[in-house]
């Protein structure tokens, strides 16, 4: 017994100098679930003499105190075709020197298309459109934008419900307290993909990047004392 209580002092006293928690981490709810949790870890361990720890690193929700150096990929996860453009693609369409805004070609267009309801013709003309929008400096910008809009904008929409999926697929896991690496959210990506015919989508490492920055997934290491005694497999986050 006097070796477990020098254990637990020394664990307290590091536990105190070391671990580093955060201004609004609360566990009152939770403290005699996770007291049990670490009796049974402590008890494990104490009583054999043979048990090991294995670390493995998981996708999870990030926290402020989570930095970008911990997002690291694996590149030999993704196919060689970059899908990077997709977003600057469906945001902006460069003409020359020119970039237009999905919101600037859409607000032409309307402004292009508004009919009179008396008359049943068009409210402007094209020389009304370009006064009104100096940039369009040639009437072909209008049926670029039209044609630009009908693609992108649908293609948007499918990045979108990819998105969505991988989110909802990767919430359900952690939920579950699976674990969840970047093959995962790739592969997620691509069989939504496929299953909205969406075949140009190749689950690219900035699409990646860019899925999990914007949900605030990062990673983190979850380590295991396996008791091989006693059988026992204790996860530890």
């Amino acid at each position: 017994m006097n070796s477990v209580n020098r254990i637990l002092k020394h664990f307290s006293e590091r536990v105190s100098t070391e671990m580093i928690v955060p201004n609004n981490f609360s566990v009152a709810q939770n403290e005699e679930q996770i007291a049990s949790h670490l009796y049974d870890v402590l008890e494990s361990i104490v009583n054999s003499n043979d048990f090991s720890l294995h670390v493995e690193t998981t996708l999870d929700y990030s926290s402020d105190n989570d930095s970008d150096d911990d997002d690291t990929t694996d590149e030999s996860l993704y196919s060689s075709s970059d899908d990077s453009d997709y977003e600057v693609q469906n945001t902006t369409l460069r003409d020359g020197l020119q970039k237009f805004s999905l919101d600037y070609m859409q607000r032409a267009l309307d402004y292009y298309d508004a009919i009179d309801p008396k008359t049943q013709k068009r409210r402007h003309t094209t020389k009304g459109v370009m006064r009104r929008f100096p940039r369009i400096t040639h009437r072909r910008y209008l049926s670029r934008f039209r044609t630009y809009l009908q693609n992108n904008g649908t293609k948007k929409q499918k990045i979108d419900c990819i998105n969505d999926y991988v989110y909802e697929k990767f919430e359900n896991a952690r939920l579950r307290f699976l674990p969840v690496h970047d093959r995962d959210l790739c592969r997620w990506g691509r069989q939504k993909a496929i299953e909205i015919s969406f075949y140009e989508f190749q689950a690219s490492h900035h699409w990646l990047i860019s899925f999990k920055r914007t949900n605030d997934i990062c990673s983190r290491k979850i380590t295991r004392v396996i008791n091989l005694y006693y059988q026992l497999d204790l996860r530890l986050f």
